[in-house]
């Protein structure tokens, strides 16, 4: 896991150094507080269900996508690993 590791943690460190606050459902967090987490496969498969959602290659740079509905809109920025294929997303830092 360690190459999934740098991978993440670059890719975190180029995504953050242009921004103050990035998005995360209907907030906006503190760049220092966040952190590209899994993405949980429910909310993969609500955005593929999406009419405008395009694959994510993996190494790709991440994706900002905004979904609206007619009440609210929320906001992610998602990443396709190159290591391991796998789909995360920007999300708030875990405290413990």
């Amino acid at each position: 896991m360690e190459g999934l590791s740098k991978e993440l943690e670059g890719v975190l460190a180029q995504v953050l150094s242009g921004h103050d606050v990035v998005p995360f459902m209907a907030q906006m967090l503190p760049a220092a507080d966040a952190i590209f987490q899994p993405l949980p496969l429910d909310m993969l498969e609500v955005l593929r269900l999406s009419a405008d959602y395009q694959s994510i290659r993996p190494g790709e740079q991440p994706t900002w996508l905004q979904i609206a509905t007619d009440d609210d809109h929320v906001e992610l920025v998602v990443y396709r690993a190159e290591v391991d294929g796998k789909h995360y997303v920007l999300a708030p830092r875990e405290r413990g």
